[in-house]
Parts: C-alpha cells; sequence; structure tokens
C-alpha cells in the first residue's frame, strides 16, 4: 500500500480508507447530499451510510446466511444494509426463493436486485422480476414481486421516518429481538425474525417448501399488518404463508405512516415519486406510553401527534399539529360510541365506498378500525374517540 504497509497488515484498513476517500470527496462535491454506497468494509465503516452483502449465490442457504448477517452488522453500528434479492452468483434462483426472497427484501433498509451476468447472454442471468418470470415458467412472479414492489412504495413513509431516528440513535434498522426483548429466552429460537424499525415484528420464510410457519410473538399485544387480528403475546403460533405473504406485525403503542392511494389497501400502486408525500395514513394502535411523535417525510415536511390513552375507559385524545398534507387517521380499537373533531360531533358514515370526506368517520368491523380522512390544516386538529 501507498502507506508502506503489506497486504497482510493493511487488508482491512483498505475498504475503510477507500470509503474515506470517496466520502471527502463527495462532501467536497455535493455537502451532505448524497449517498455512498459500499460493499466491503471494516471497523470504521461506521461512519459511511449505506453498504450491501456483496455477491451472494442463488441458494436457499446463502439467502439463511445472508439474513444473519444483515442482522449481525447491524449491532456492529451499521444501520443501512442491504442485498441483491435472491443472489448475485451464479445460476438463477427458483420462482419460489426469488419471491421470499423479495418478501424479505421490502423489509430491509435498502431493496435491491443485481446479477453477475446481464441480458446480452444468451440464457439471461438477470433478477428483473420479467426475467425471472420467463426463465422459470412461473406465472405468479411478476404479479407477486408488483406486489411487494407496490408494498415498498406504501411503507416508504415508515422506512424514511425509522431512517431518520436510526441516524440519530445509531440503532439499525434491522434489530434482532433480543435487542428489543433482552431478557426473553424465546428470542434465539426464532433467530430469523427481527425488527424492522422499531414497530414492525418480520418473521421472513427462509427454507423450501414451507407453507406453514412457525412465529413467535413477544410479551405485548401485536396487530397483525396484513389482517387486522389482533394479538398477544408471549405466544408461539403456526402461520399460514402463501407465498405472496410474509407474516409483520405492528406493536402496540405506535404509529405506522403509511403512502395509500384512495382505496386505503396495502399493495396498491402509488406510483415511484420518493420526495413526496400528498397525503398520509397513519394506523395508530394504541396503548400505554403512547406521547408525542414526530413524522418527518421525505420533503422536510413533519406531521407531529400527541397521543392521550386512557387504558380504564379506552378513551383517546389525538391532537395533531398544523399539517401540510391530507392525513387518513386509522385508530385500532372497539368501535366507539362518539367521535369529536375541535369539539364537534363527527357522524357516522356507513358507506366505507364513498369519497372520503371529514363530514364523518367510518367503522371496518372486521379490522375494528376507525377512519377520520383530515384535510391539510394551519392549526391544531384535536380528535377525542369515546
Amino acid at each position: 500500500f501507498f502507506s508502506g504497509k503489506r497486504g497482510t497488515d493493511g487488508i482491512n484498513d483498505y475498504p475503510v480508507d477507500y470509503e474515506a476517500a470517496y466520502d471527502r470527496f463527495m462532501q467536497k462535491l455535493r455537502g451532505n447530499d448524497f449517498v455512498l454506497f459500499s460493499r466491503a468494509g471494516y471497523t470504521g465503516s461506521q461512519n459511511y451510510p449505506s453498504h450491501w452483502a456483496g455477491d451472494e449465490n442463488s441458494t436457499w442457504e446463502a439467502f439463511r446466511a445472508t439474513l444473519q448477517a444483515l442482522l449481525n452488522v447491524g449491532i456492529c453500528g451499521l444501520p443501512f444494509v442491504g442485498w441483491d434479492i435472491a443472489g448475485f452468483a451464479g445460476p438463477i434462483p427458483t420462482s419460489e426463493l426469488y419471491l421470499r426472497a423479495a418478501a424479505f427484501s421490502v423489509f430491509c433498509p435498502i431493496m435491491q436486485y443485481h446479477s453477475d451476468v446481464n441480458r446480452t447472454e444468451r440464457t439471461s442471468r438477470d433478477r428483473t422480476p420479467w426475467n425471472m418470470q420467463k426463465q422459470t415458467d412461473d406465472t405468479r412472479v411478476v404479479p407477486t414481486f408488483r406486489k411487494f414492489a407496490n408494498l415498498r412504495m406504501n411503507l416508504l413513509p415508515y422506512v424514511l421516518d425509522q431512517a431518520r431516528l436510526c441516524s440519530e440513535t445509531g440503532l439499525p434498522l434491522m434489530k434482532v429481538m433480543g435487542l428489543v426483548y433482552p431478557n426473553d429466552v424465546m428470542c434465539p429460537k426464532y433467530a430469523s425474525q427481527y425488527f424492522f424499525g422499531e414497530d414492525l415484528l418480520v418473521a421472513p420464510v427462509t427454507h423450501e417448501g414451507v407453507e406453514n410457519l412457525p412465529v413467535y410473538l413477544p410479551e405485548g399485544s401485536w396487530r397483525d399488518f396484513w389482517t387486522g387480528e389482533i394479538l398477544s403475546g408471549p405466544v408461539e403460533l403456526v402461520v399460514n404463508v402463501p407465498v405472496d405473504r410474509i407474516p409483520v406485525y405492528q406493536k402496540q403503542s405506535s404509529i405506522l405512516p403509511l403512502n395509500l392511494n384512495h382505496t386505503g389497501e396495502l399493495c396498491t400502486p402509488v406510483g415511484n415519486i420518493c420526495d413526496r408525500v400528498d397525503d398520509l395514513t397513519l394506523i395508530l394502535y394504541p396503548g400505554i406510553g403512547m406521547n408525542t411523535k414526530q413524522i418527518v417525510l421525505a420533503d422536510s415536511k413533519s406531521v407531529s401527534l400527541e397521543v392521550a390513552f386512557d387504558a380504564l375507559t379506552t378513551g383517546l385524545t389525538v391532537t395533531i399539529d398544523p399539517s401540510p398534507i391530507e392525513l387518513h387517521l386509522v385508530v385500532v380499537g372497539k368501535e366507539p360510541k362518539s367521535v369529536f373533531v375541535d369539539g364537534v360531533v363527527l357522524p357516522k358514515r356507513t358507506d366505507q365506498t364513498a369519497s372520503p370526506a371529514i363530514s364523518g368517520w367510518t367503522w371496518n368491523e372486521k379490522a375494528e378500525e376507525i377512519k377520520i380522512t383530515l384535510a391539510a390544516k394551519a392549526s391544531k386538529t384535536i380528535i377525542k374517540i369515546q
């Protein structure tokens, strides 16, 4: 090396010095407006924001090893990490591996695909969903991948807000369960489960041919991300996992910001614009200990909520600071007797297919959710649910 060190002495210094050189160059060129994305690293690489897991093979074993690697480096202080969906090198993955890996990647800091041989080869190894469908002759690939890509865009407000918290706290975006529940002896048994951000527990399918997956929920109350079902932990479950589904659970006492289209459904398209959200859905799962929550959006706008929850009466007061965008507030809980906005009683609307309006609230009996739509407002809004 230039410093005079031999390769055997400087091999681990080299990637860190390399990242540092690029970082200095980009700081000079762009200030703080850039992302440095690196494959290699060592102690000290925590100073540089993003990494990926290298050139994995497209096998189930490599998938499982990569998942553990991402969790391990998170504990070591690398919060923003990713991998090439279903591997980079060698023969293409099976359609099942590809779709299970895509589902997992939705709940990773970075979602991307890449391959070692491009489309100009006679038999393309591109890991694009359309090529995977062509090469595997499985017509489920494109529609299922589209569903997961849409879900990632739905989740983007949550991902960005949680990434901000990572930059402030140093905690990883993907957390091993033991980091959140250090005294729970069951967590090591379910080593493939992890927290994505503070509020979502994820249980990816990492073995071939799995139709029913054992899942563990630690102490507390949990909301099924897909169905809205409320579950109490600690509990071991067996969950049906079709290829287009990954078990995910929202932790109680949390607010989940989502970008959903007019249907309010998950996995629906919202476009590919990443630097703004025109309206925001907030899924509020109230519980003890909730307080002020500020959600910072991609365009530096923010939404601040103060939540007061009475466990005895299950009454709820939500104070929302002036909001620059339309909000759709979804509150998990029993059907209320009355809902007030700024002291005015809101009528219950029975037609959930009608255009959203501030003239009332709707009740989803199956998911046990209240929905209220609020226009952008230059002053505070106080919502009381009784």
